[in-house]
């Protein structure tokens, strides 16, 4: 079936080939033969994952490996801008990065709703990831970016603060809260559907991410 039907999408609700379920599913044999019938290897579902998304996604390395070795590209984003790197860096998983890296992938590589993968490492704390990055080279640059944006947020609400003491408008303690300047430590970077808060500060599907303050313990005198 697959020599005459090489591209034929399955009726799937998420509208993947059977290559998509192949690598889903951990099974490496299958995804051989589906690529040597010349089956698509960049074939997208509904979300715009390839296989090799999938297979990554998953934790899949050996069919991730089948399809690298057979030209399928890790340099395309699904519809949040994702790449099969942004996914391995999401899962810590440092092996699929290396061979990932070997087949071309763009370590700098961001999409519209994500930050490119080292600064997503930071985003989410992964230190060791983070620090696996750079030794492969990532730009250092995207970390000073990610603190100007902390920067500039506090800035603009101490500016805000002395605006209203200026105006001395009575303001509610949620108000002043809300205002109060944040640091890197204080600053949730989650939107509200707990995903990375994209650099456009907008989640996948175009909601404004909320920025959380977090408060900070009174110590016991």
């Amino acid at each position: 079936m697959a020599s005459h039907f090489p591209n034929t999408t399955l009726n799937h609700k998420e509208e993947r080939t059977a290559l998509h379920l192949a690598c889903a599913t951990g099974q490496p044999k299958m995804v051989f033969l589906l690529v040597s019938r010349r089956c698509e290897l960049n074939i997208y579902d509904r979300e715009g994952r390839t296989p090799l998304i999938k297979a990554v996604q998953l934790r899949q390395e050996a069919c991730a490996t089948i399809l690298l070795q057979n030209g399928a590209d890790p340099n395309i984003m699904d519809f949040f801008g994702r790449t099969a790197l942004h996914y391995a860096v999401y899962s810590e998983d440092t092996s699929m990065i290396e061979k990932l890296l070997l087949y071309g992938t763009n370590i700098e590589e961001c999409g519209k709703y994500e930050y490119q993968p080292l600064l997503l490492a930071v985003s989410r704390r992964k230190v060791k990831m983070v620090e696996f990055l750079l030794k492969k080279n990532a730009n250092v640059n995207a970390i000073d970016y990610l603190s100007s944006i902390f920067r500039l947020i506090s800035e603009y609400k101490r500016k805000k603060s002395e605006e209203l003491s200026i105006n001395s408008n009575p303001v509610s303690a949620q108000k002043q809260l809300a205002l109060k300047p944040v640091t890197e430590d204080e600053f949730d970077l989650e939107s509200e559907e707990g995903k990375a808060l994209p650099a456009t500060g907008q989640t996948a599907n175009g909601n404004r991410a909320r920025l959380h303050v977090k408060k900070k313990k009174k110590k016991k005198s």
